[in-house]
C-alpha cells in the first residue's frame, strides 16, 4: 500500500502507512533491515519533516547496530539521514553518514551525489566535481547542478494527495502496452527487467535506448539482449565490467582484443565461452587472472609464468597450481598478494616459514600489508626497514601498522593491522580488554606472551586456556580451568595435575581422561570408573591391577564378560610384587570350570590353559607345565611373563600437532610432497621429543611418511619408515570395535605389504620369498571386524603374484595359489 502511494507521489500519505508497517517489524530480527523505516525516512525528507526523517533513519540504524553482518540496504538509512542533515545545515554529520552509506553499498548513487553536495557546501570543489561525475556515470539524472539543487527532490515527483476510495476502478483506462509503454517502463521503473518486455517489442531501437540510459554500471539488460541488438561497444562495456558477461556476448565479438579488456583480479571468466582458436597463451593467462581455474587451461599453456599470473591476481588459487610447479617464488607471490584471512585459514604452515615471509617482503612491498600484523616481529621489521626504509612511502607504511593506527580506528583489529614489533605489554593488555575486535589468546605469538598477558588472557577467555604457553600457566589457572571444564586436563601441565583436577577429569569422562592422570594418582576408584565407561585396561598400573579387577568382580561382574574379568584378575596376581601365583591359578581354574558350563568362549579357554601352564612353570612343576607345549626357553620369554606398564602422561602440544597434521593432509591432497615431507618430519620430531606413546598419533604420522617418501622416490626412507611403524605398532593390542585402532591396522597393513613386495624376486631363494609371503599374509589378516569386507582387496594381487612364483618353485604352494587367484576374478 505504501509503495503504491509512493509511486503516485503521495509522500505524506505513504509516510503514515510506512510508519505503521515499520511498527510491525520484529524487534528481535536485528540482522535484517527494517526497510519500512528507511522508506518512511525518505518520505519525511521529501515532505521537509527533517527532524522526523533523522529520527526514523536513526531508528533503522540502531535496529541493526548489534548485527555483525550489515546488509547493503542498511546504507539507505545513513543516506536518508545524511540528506536530512544537509538540508538542516549539519554538513559534518552528513559527511560521516555518507561515508558509512557508501561503505555498506558502493553502488548507492544518491549517496555519491549527496557526498558531492556536501563537499560543494564546504567549498571543496575538486572533490565535489569528482563525486558529481561518479553519480552522473551511473545515472544521467544526476547531471543537475549543485548551484540550483540542494537535495535529491529532482528525482521524484512533487507531493500530492490521492483519494482512491472515490475512484471507479472500471473507469480507469490502462495505457496500451506497445513499444512506447515498454520503453517508458524500462527507463523509469527501478525494478525493470528486459526479460519482461515481450519479444515483439524488444526491438533493436528499444534495446539501444535502454543501453544508452543504463550507463556502464547497470548492465542487467545484457542477459536478455537480442543478438541483433549487440554491438562491439556493448561487448567491450560488459567485459570491462566483469568477465562473467562472456557467456552473454555473441561469439562473433569474442576475439583476443576483447578478452584482454577483462581486468586482472576480477572473477567469473570461463574459457568455455572463448572460441578455441582465440584461446592462446595470452588469453589463458588473462583467464586465470580473472577467475578461471588452472585445471580448465589446456595443459600446453600451463607453466610457471601462467601460474604466477594466476596467483598474483588470486592468491588463494595457489592450491590449484600443479605440485611440480610450486616453488618458493609462487609461495612468496601468494603471501604478498593475499590477505590476513587467507594467510591464517588456507595457507599451510610450511608455506609460512621465516625464509618464505622474508622472500615475499623482499620481492613485493605489498606483502607488508598482506602479512598479518602478528607475524611482523622485530626481525622481520628490521629486514623490511633495510629493504624499504629509504623509500618515500616507508613512513606511511609504518604508520598504517603502528599502535596509533589501532587507536585511531576503533574498527581496526590489532592482530591483523598492528605489527607485533610494536606490541608493548600495556598495549596488549588494553587490546585484550577491548569489547570489540579484542586480542584473543589464540592470536598472540608465543614470543609476545608475558606473565601479565597470560593472566589477562586467561581471565578474559578461560575457554582458550590451551593457547597459553605452559611456561606461563600457574597452578591457580590450572585449578580454575579444571573447574570450568574438567576436560582441560589435557592442556594442564603434568606437574600441575593435582588430585582434585584428576578427580574432576575422571568424573567428567573416565575412559578418555584416565590416560592423562599421572600414574601415582590413578586410584582403584578411578580405574574402575574408566573400565565401567569402556576404557582401556592397559592404562591400569600393575600395582593396583589385581585390586581393580577384584572390585569389578565383586561389584560389577554382570556388566562384563566373565572370562575377561577373571583372566585379567589372574594377570593382576601375576603382576603383583611378589607374584601371587596361587591366586592366578585359582582364577584360571575358574575359567576352565566356567567353560564347562558354557559361560566363557574358546579364546578365554585357551588363554586360561596357557596362563595355568605358565603358573606351573613358575612353580617349577615342569610335568604340569608340559600340558602347554613350549620349551624352557620359550617359557622364559613367554609374553605372559612380561607386562608393559602404562606410560606416564607427558606435556604435549596437541593443538599444534593437530595443526601440523591438518596442513599435512592439505599438502598431500595438493600432491606437494616436497613440503609434505618436511611437515611429516616436524610432526615426528614433536612426538619423539615429547616421548609421546600414543600409538594412533604415531600410526598417522608414520603412514604419511611411508606414503610421501614413496611418492618422492626416497626408497631408503620409505623402507625405514615401514620398519619403524612395524616396530612401534606391532606390539599394540588391537581391539575389535575401536575405530581409532583401524588407523593402526591400516598403517601396519600398508607397511607389511610394502616390505613384502618391494624387492625384485628374480633369483631370490625360497626362504626369502617365503619371508615376503609371511609379511603379505600378515597384511591380509589385519582386517578389523567392523571394517568393510573389501579392505584386503588391494593386497590380493600382490599376494597371488608371489604365490605364483612360489608355486613354480615349490609344488606345495599350488593349491594356495589357485585359491588366491580365484579371489581376483
Amino acid at each position: 500500500m505504501a509503495y503504491a502511494l509512493l509511486r503516485e507521489g503521495a509522500w505524506e500519505q505513504a509516510l503514515g502507512v510506512y510508519r505503521k508497517a515499520a511498527a510491525l517489524f520484529p524487534k528481535e530480527q536485528t540482522g535484517m533491515v527494517n526497510t519500512a523505516l528507511n522508506h518512511a525516512a525518505l518520505c519525511a525528507v521529501h515532505t521537509r519533516q527533517l527532524g522526523l526523517a533523522i529520527e526514523l533513519a536513526s531508528m533503522s540504524i540502531e535496529h541493526n547496530q548489534e548485527s555483525e553482518y550489515r546488509e547493503s540496504e542498511a546504507g539507505e538509512a545513513f543516506c536518508y539521514r545524511a540528506e536530512a542533515y544537509l538540508m538542516s545545515g549539519q554538513v559534518g554529520a552528513a559527511m560521516a553518514d555518507l561515508e558509512q552509506a557508501l561503505e555498506l553499498d558502493r553502488h548507492l548513487e544518491s549517496a555519491r551525489w549527496l557526498k558531492g553536495l556536501a563537499h560543494y557546501q564546504r567549498n571543496e570543489l575538486e572533490q565535489a566535481n569528482a563525486d558529481h561525475a561518479a553519480a552522473c556515470r551511473y545515472d544521467e539524472r544526476y547531471a543537475v547542478s549543485y548551484d540550483t539543487h540542494g537535495d535529491t527532490g529532482f528525482l521524484y515527483c512533487a507531493d500530492k494527495r490521492v483519494d482512491w476510495d472515490r475512484m471507479d476502478a472500471g473507469a480507469i483506462a490502462l495505457p496500451a502496452r506497445d513499444e512506447a509503454y515498454w520503453l517508458n517502463y524500462m527507463l523509469h521503473d527501478e525494478s525493470a527487467s528486459l526479460a519482461r518486455v515481450p519479444d515483439e517489442y524488444r526491438t533493436d531501437a528499444l534495446c539501444r535506448e535502454v543501453v544508452r540510459a543504463s550507463g556502464p554500471d547497470k548492465l542487467g539488460y545484457a542477459r536478455h539482449l537480442p543478438d541483433s541488438a549487440f554491438t562491439r561497444e556493448i561487448a567491450e562495456t560488459l567485459i570491462a565490467s566483469s568477465p562473467a558477461w562472456l557467456e552473454n556476448i555473441p561469439p562473433r565479438f569474442i576475439d583476443k582484443a576483447l578478452v584482454l579488456l577483462a581486468r586482472p583480479g576480477t572473477s567469473g571468466f570461463a574459457l568455455a565461452h572463448v572460441p578455441a582458436p582465440v584461446a592462446d597463451f595470452d588469453v589463458c593467462v588473462r583467464a586465470v587472472q580473472c577467475g578461471e581455474s588452472i585445471a580448465s587451461v589446456p595443459p600446453r599453456h600451463v607453466n610457471k609464468a601462467l601460474c604466477m599470473a594466476c596467483v598474483t591476481a588470486h592468491a588463494r588459487r595457489l592450491e590449484e597450481v600443479p605440485p611440480e610447479l610450486i616453488d618458493d617464488d609462487l609461495i612468496a607471490a601468494a603471501i604478498a598478494h593475499g590477505d590476513d584471512y587467507g594467510f591464517d585459514n588456507w595457507l599451510p604452515g610450511m608455506y609460512k616459514t621465516r625464509a618464505l615471509l622474508e622472500l615475499a617482503v623482499g620481492r613485493y612491498k605489498c606483502a607488508l600489508d598482506a602479512i598479518p600484523g602478528y607475524r611482523v616481529d622485530a626481525a622481520r621489521f628490521a629486514y623490511a626497514e633495510q629493504r624499504y626504509g629509504q623509500d618515500a612511502d616507508w613512513p606511511a607504511i609504518v604508520a598504517r601498522h603502528d599502535c596509533g593506527a589501532i587507536e585511531r580506528d576503533p574498527r581496526a583489529k590489532c592482530v591483523t593491522e598492528c605489527w607485533s614489533v610494536f606490541w608493548t605489554e600495556p598495549f596488549m593488555l588494553a587490546q585484550i580488554a577491548r569489547e570489540d575486535e579484542y586480542l584473543a589468546p589464540y592470536e598472540i605469538p608465543d614470543a609476545s606472551f608475558t606473565q601479565a598477558v597470560a593472566e589477562a588472557c586467561f581471565k578474559r577467555h578461560p575457554v582458550y586456556f590451551y593457547c597459553i604457553p605452559k611456561r606461563f600457566v600457574t597452578q591457580a589457572m590450572s585449578d580454575t580451568a579444571s573447574q570450568i571444564d574438567p576436560d582441560q586436563i589435557e592442556h594442564i601441565p603434568v606437574a600441575q595435575r593435582s588430585k582434585a583436577i584428576c578427580t574432576r577429569a575422571i568424573k567428567e569422562d573416565a575412559a578418555k581422561n584416565l590416560a592423562l592422570v599421572p600414574l601415582a594418582l590413578r586410584s582403584v576408584k578411578a580405574c574402575v570408573a574408566a573400565l565401567l565407561d569402556d576404557g582401556d585396561q592397559r592404562l591400569v598400573p600393575g600395582a593396583i591391577y589385581y585390586e581393580v579387577f577384584d572390585t569389578l568382580i565383586a561389584k560389577h561382574r554382570k556388566q562384563f564378560d566373565l572370562g575377561w574379568l577373571y583372566l585379567n584378575r589372574a594377570e593382576g596376581a601375576m603382576r603383583a610384587t611378589p607374584r601371587r601365583i596361587g591366586l592366578a591359578m585359582e582364577d584360571c581354574q575358574f575359567v576352565l570350570d566356567a567353560h564347562a558350563n558354557e559361560e566363557v568362549d574358546e579364546d578365554d579357554l585357551a588363554h586360561a590353559r596357557h596362563a595355568l601352564a605358565l603358573c606351573h612353570y613358575l612353580r617349577g612343576d615342569m610335568a604340569l607345565a608340559a600340558l602347554w607345549p613350549q620349551t624352557p626357553e620359550q617359557w622364559a620369554n613367554d609374553e605372559m611373563q612380561h607386562f608393559a606398564e602404562p606410560l606416564e602422561p607427558v606435556d604435549f602440544d596437541s593443538h599444534r600437532f593437530d595443526g601440523l597434521m591438518e596442513d599435512l593432509d592439505t599438502l598431500v591432497q595438493r600432491r606437494d610432497y616436497r613440503n609434505a615431507m618436511a611437515q611429516v618430519d616436524e610432526a615426528e620430531r614433536m612426538l619423539a621429543q615429547a616421548g609421546c606413546g600414543d600409538a594412533v598419533k604415531w600410526a598417522h604420522v608414520l603412514d604419511k611418511k611411508r606414503f610421501v617418501s614413496l611418492e618422492l622416490g626416497l626408497l631408503d626412507v620409505n623402507e625405514a619408515a615401514c620398519r619403524a611403524a612395524i616396530a612401534r605398532l606391532e606390539p599394540e593390542t588391537l581391539w575389535c570395535y575401536l575405530p581409532e585402532h583401524d588407523v593402526i591396522r591400516h598403517t601396519l597393513r600398508s607397511c607389511y605389504l610394502r616390505l613384502g613386495t618391494m624387492r625384485e624376486r628374480d633369483g631370490l631363494p625360497l626362504a626369502e620369498l617365503e619371508a615376503d609371503l609371511a609379511l603379505i599374509d600378515k597384511a591380509l589378516a589385519l582386517a578389523g571386524p567392523a571394517q568393510d569386507a573389501g579392505v584386503p582387496d588391494p593386497f590380493r594381487e600382490g599376494h597371488a603374484a608371489l604365490l605364483g612364483i612360489l608355486a613354480a618353485q615349490q609344488p606345495s604352494y599350488k593349491a594356495a595359489y589357485r585359491r588366491a587367484a580365484a579371489l581376483l576374478v
